[in-house]
């Protein structure tokens, strides 16, 4: 029975554990395989809302991204799982057409021009969830064990390391998939983040511009808010840098005032997997180890999170014994 598998999955962010439990909800025995693990993950400095960000093929991200929206949505019930609905914002300095994921989204309205912060002439508003990183990732982390999976922390410098013990192998990565299988289609898009004493209210819209590589945005969470950001391709460099730190809070400052007195609590940096196209594919050039690849996620980890991994799994069980 193909049930009976034994799967390594590599990686243990949001993609890796997404993973992990759809697979072992089914009765696969897993072992997870990890360089990180929470809270030291890529997926941990994410400003972890849902909305579809440098990532493609379009068409496929669509059906991910619509089928994680309806996963949050029945996660978004369970009080463990730090998953809440909101209302994301995207603010523009010049007129804005509608996003490419326009059909995906729900309450879609254009923002008042008197509600937009000074110098900026347009925006739009959605029903989004925010996903409280600090829970959430804990929240998969304890699932997965409770779910019978062993977390195993070590860097692999091949998945050939693999053969022998794992019937079938799960490459969640990230953009170390560019050192593990050789892949020179990812790169880093280097993303720093500064986080905040709690504005108030954390009701409030999650507000976003996209500014090429120096992204501004401001993310209220129940206990802080995470200010951003910046988006630098093929950089590297996981040290907080203090000049782009303050960069962060002077774009964040014009956006939302309040930020400027603020307690700085924490610098986060994270290495976002960039690639042209998500890579979610049965790879068979190991002999007697089969690899299902998922990663290239750009800055849509989490919004691709639970479609990805439902892929995976039909991957999985369409592989023979």
């Amino acid at each position: 029975m193909v049930k009976n598998k034994h799967i390594a999955v590599v990686g243990a962010g949001v993609i890796g554990l997404s993973s992990a439990i759809r697979l072992l909800q089914k009765g696969f025995k897993v072992d997870i395989h990890a360089r990180d693990i929470t809270p030291n993950t890529t997926s941990d400095v994410a400003a972890a809302f849902w909305c579809p960000y440098r990532v493609g093929p379009h068409d496929r991200a669509l059906d991910w991204a619509r089928f994680t929206y309806t996963e949050f949505a029945k996660q978004n019930e369970n009080p463990d799982a730090g998953i809440r609905s909101s209302i994301q914002r995207e603010i523009f300095k010049e007129p804005a057409e509608d996003p490419w994921y326009r059909d995906l989204l729900t309450h879609y309205r254009k923002v008042p021009e008197e509600e937009l912060p000074e110098t900026f002439m347009d925006g739009y508003e959605f029903d989004t969830y925010l996903i409280e990183t600090s829970i959430y990732m804990d929240y998969l982390h304890q699932k997965v064990q409770s779910l019978g999976a062993r977390i195993i922390q070590h860097e692999l410098d091949s998945l050939e390391e693999l053969k022998g013990d794992y019937d079938l192998a799960v490459n969640c990565s990230g953009v170390w998939a560019r050192q593990l299988v050789n892949d020179e289609e990812v790169y880093p898009i280097r993303g720093q983040v500064v986080v905040i004493e709690k504005l108030g209210s954390s009701d409030r819209p999650i507000t976003t511009h996209d500014a090429g590589e120096y992204p501004s945005y401001i993310v209220p969470r129940t206990k802080d808010c995470l200010l951003g950001g910046t988006a630098l391709e093929n950089n590297w460099d996981l040290e907080a840098q203090m000049e782009t730190a303050s960069d962060i809070q002077t774009r964040c400052e014009k956006i939302i005032p309040e930020t400027a007195s603020s307690k700085v609590l924490q610098h986060k940096v994270g290495l976002r997997p960039g690639r042209k196209s998500v890579r979610l594919e049965l790879d068979e050039s190991i002999s007697e180890l089969p690899v299902i690849h998922n990663y290239g996620h750009g800055g849509s980890g989490y919004t691709l999170s639970w479609g990805c991994a439902e892929d995976v799994l039909k991957l999985v069980e369409q592989t023979a014994d």
